[in-house]
C-alpha cells in the first residue's frame, strides 16, 4: 500500500462539491492535464492505496477532507461506468457529478471526454496541512 497526498482545487470542484463527491464514495480526478498529457502520478495509484485529502483555496490555508482507501468497487454502482485502462480511476455519469457540481464547473476529462475519478472508502483523519509536501504546481504526492 501507498500513501498518497491529493491537494484539490477550485480550478476543478468547489469545496463542498469535493467534500459531498468524497461522502459518496468518489474522489473527482481526470487521468489528462489540460493540454491533454497524461496527468503526472495518476496511473500509479493502484486500488488499496490510502490518499489523505485537503482542498486549496486562494489566500486561505488548505482545509483537509479526509483520508481514504482507493477501492475498485461501490455498493449502489449504478453511476459507475467502468475503469479506466491503466489506472485505477472509473468513468462515471455526468448526472452522478452533477448532482454535487450545482454550478457545473467540473469539465470531463479533456482526452477521454467522461467524467472520471478513484473510487474511495473513509479511512479516518489525514495529518495536518503541509504546504512542503506539494513543491510547485503538483497536486499528488507520494507520501
Amino acid at each position: 500500500m501507498t500513501t498518497w497526498y491529493y491537494k484539490a482545487a477550485r480550478s476543478k470542484l468547489d469545496h463542498i462539491g469535493t467534500l459531498l463527491l468524497a461522502k459518496n464514495g468518489f474522489l473527482a480526478r481526470s487521468a489528462h492535464n489540460a493540454n491533454g498529457s497524461s496527468a503526472t502520478r495518476v496511473s500509479d495509484v493502484q486500488v488499496g492505496d490510502l490518499v489523505h485529502v485537503y482542498y486549496a483555496q486562494k489566500e486561505r490555508p488548505a482545509t483537509p477532507i479526509g483520508s481514504y482507501e482507493i477501492v475498485d468497487g461501490v455498493a449502489d454502482a449504478n453511476w459507475v461506468l467502468g475503469p479506466v485502462p491503466g489506472t485505477a480511476l472509473f468513468k462515471v455519469t455526468s448526472a452522478f457529478v452533477r448532482k454535487f457540481d450545482l454550478k457545473g464547473d467540473y469539465e470531463p476529462d479533456p482526452v477521454l471526454k467522461e467524467f472520471m475519478g478513484w473510487l474511495i472508502k473513509p479511512a479516518g483523519a489525514p495529518p495536518p496541512y503541509d504546504p512542503a509536501r506539494f513543491p510547485g504546481q503538483n497536486t499528488l504526492m507520494r507520501g
